[in-house]
């Protein structure tokens, strides 16, 4: 709106200015709903220090019956609690292959999940996205596998579900070990039978920012009694896990959770993000940047090697009770936005997710793909919306993982398209209309260019047209 004032010309010669923003707008102080958001209560972030000062964190049967819980809720034999599902990723593949044989797995993944599966003495064997969903193809896995195949790592990536049907008779074929990373899929279902139980494993994670969190945390499910008790048996050898860094990452996790509380974060905290976002200050960027360390470790940390606390198991099933419900509002919100931008004209020129079906895809955000990324969410900023991109990058192509390099170039294009919509249960349908607004005018001005050179103010040029 300052902009309009001052140099209105500037958007008349770009794009006919739709002017319902400007009177919807006018006065208006309050800033959008944060793009991210911890799930969870206020007991999330007190249990930890009264049960650890109480010296009550590490007592009691909560794991057993964290793990009977969702034994009996998935349908599944064995489950196994984790101190992170990374670790499950590990444990997995070291007990289900022989060392230096081949794991097929997406490129488009954190680059610790690459990291573990080295650990655990695999060679990461890299199998090119699906354009729409960024998880495996299957087409791709079929062509790659061979003699030295060892076991196929599926990621469930968020919370779409990949072709795992299809996947599942490719593994069966070959005989191959299938793993299930269903992380961020936590409660996605196909035909009432859970993710993450189509194959010889299943990994979920309880981390931080999934949509059930103790902080850290996971879980494996098998159907393999033997490849269970293996797991155990290693599990038990190890100490508990760190009451310092649980309660470091709950002092952390209270400042993310204040600074998104929506008073805070609508009147300032979005504010700074957005100066950041539309001038490129990376000092402000960074602080909501992730996946920045993308190093290769050969060796698993040691504080992977511990044991979920009863505590931590105690905060997930207070929690275990809202997954239905949680779930069935970020399909909700996912079916808005799959109908305000995929219905829309001029939808053509982004790629959005599979539209829901049943519980086959739980959307732990919303993603969608531009070409022009940096642009839309500089607009998108501008315009006083908060999203973000994803910073997963392409593995294949990663210079620290340059031993295993693969052609990937639909991983590669995904990697460098791909934005987060807020999914979460807290986020309001107006949040979600004035997206779908938003990138809906941003198409039909012709996904302009942004520019910071116009008399100190910002402007938008029609695309490749240089500033002058």
């Amino acid at each position: 709106l300052h902009t309009l004032r001052e140099c209105p010309s500037s958007f008349d010669l770009v794009f006919d200015f739709p002017s319902k923003f400007a009177f919807e707008n006018r006065g208006k102080m309050l800033g959008p709903q944060s793009r991210y958001r911890i799930y969870g209560d206020i007991s999330n972030y007190l249990t930890p220090f009264q049960e650890i000062l109480t010296d009550q964190w590490n007592q009691g049967s909560s794991v057993e019956d964290l793990e009977s819980q969702i034994s009996r809720d998935f349908q599944v034999q064995h489950a196994i609690a984790l101190p992170m599902a990374r670790t499950g990723i590990y444990l997995a593949i070291r007990h289900l292959i022989s060392p230096g044989a081949q794991v097929f797995m997406s490129p488009y993944t954190i680059a610790d999940v690459v990291n573990v599966v080295i650990a655990a003495g695999g060679v990461p064997c890299f199998v090119d996205v699906q354009s729409q969903t960024g998880n495996m193809n299957p087409d791709d896995l079929r062509k790659k596998i061979s003699q030295k195949s060892g076991a196929v790592l599926v990621t469930h990536l968020h919370g779409i579900s990949a072709e795992i049907e299809e996947i599942q008779a490719i593994c069966k074929q070959k005989g191959l070990p299938l793993l299930e990373d269903t992380a961020q899929a936590l409660g996605a279902s196909i035909s009432g039978r859970k993710l993450g139980t189509f194959g010889t494993a299943g990994i979920y994670s309880f981390g931080t920012y999934k949509n059930i969190n103790a902080w850290f945390g996971g879980m494996i499910v098998t159907p393999c009694g033997d490849l269970a008790k293996r797991i155990r048996n290693e599990i038990d050898s190890w100490p508990d896990f760190s009451r310092q860094r649980i309660l470091k990452k709950t002092l952390s996790a209270a400042s993310i959770t204040l600074l998104g509380w929506d008073p805070l974060y609508r009147s300032l905290v979005h504010r700074i993000f957005r100066y950041g976002s539309i001038h490129d200050v990376q000092a402000i960027n960074r602080i909501v940047a992730i996946e920045l360390d993308l190093s290769r470790r050969d060796r698993l940390p040691k504080h992977y090697q511990c044991r979920i606390s009863p505590g931590q198991a105690r905060l997930i099933l207070r929690q275990w009770k809202n997954l239905k419900r949680d779930t069935q509002i970020r399909i909700s919100a996912a079916e808005r936005y799959s109908s305000g931008i995929l219905s829309h004209p001029s939808s053509k020129s982004f790629i959005k997710p599979p539209a829901p079906d049943a519980h086959r895809h739980v959307y732990t955000y919303y993603p969608i793909q531009c070409d022009q990324r940096e642009s839309l969410i500089q607009w998108m900023m501008y315009f006083h919306r908060d999203i973000a991109p994803q910073h997963l990058k392409n593995c294949a192509h990663l210079e620290s993982f340059k031993q295993f390099y693969t052609a990937c170039p639909e991983a590669e294009r995904v990697a460098q398209s791909v934005i987060l919509l807020p999914t979460y249960p807290k986020y309001s349908n107006q949040d979600i209309d004035a997206n779908i607004r938003i990138i809906r005018w941003y198409e039909e001005s012709g996904q302009p260019q942004f520019d910071l050179k116009l008399k100190g103010l910002p402007r938008f040029l029609p695309p490749h047209q240089k500033s002058a």
